[in-house]
């Protein structure tokens, strides 16, 4: 038997490389694309033919389905903003008049006449 010691340093350095060469040669290089398409030839013709039309409709739906959802925000939107928000500013402002006649009652005739109405007529005088 020979010892490690008896055969050539070369041979004792390569060994383990040689090793890992000879399984990478075994491993075949190929990419996840194209792992999947090579699975694809297990199934039948139509089964493919099948699958890859409900793709191209399911693809087809979702851009359609995406076209038109940006088309209804965008009138949505528009519309909303030109038929809503002038009146909602409007009952906003008549809202502010209101609170400023109510404060300036307020300071002219006292707190408490802020919140009723008129004044009532003063009893005995008719």
């Amino acid at each position: 038997m020979s010892s490690p010691s008896d055969l050539p340093l070369e041979t004792v350095a390569r060994s383990p490389s040689i090793e890992e060469e000879d399984e990478d040669d075994e491993e075949l290089e190929e990419t996840l694309s194209e792992r999947l398409w090579g699975l694809t030839e297990m199934f039948p013709e139509s089964l493919r033919t099948a699958a890859g039309a409900s793709m191209d409709l399911s693809i087809c739906a979702a851009k359609k389905f995406y076209s038109f959802s940006r088309t209804a925000l965008w009138i949505g939107t528009t519309s909303f903003m030109i038929l809503v928000l002038p009146v909602v500013f409007e009952t906003e402002k008549l809202q502010m008049e209101q609170q400023q006649q109510l404060q300036q009652r307020q300071i002219l005739l006292g707190p408490s006449t802020g919140m009723s109405g008129p004044l009532p007529p003063l009893p005995g005088k008719a």
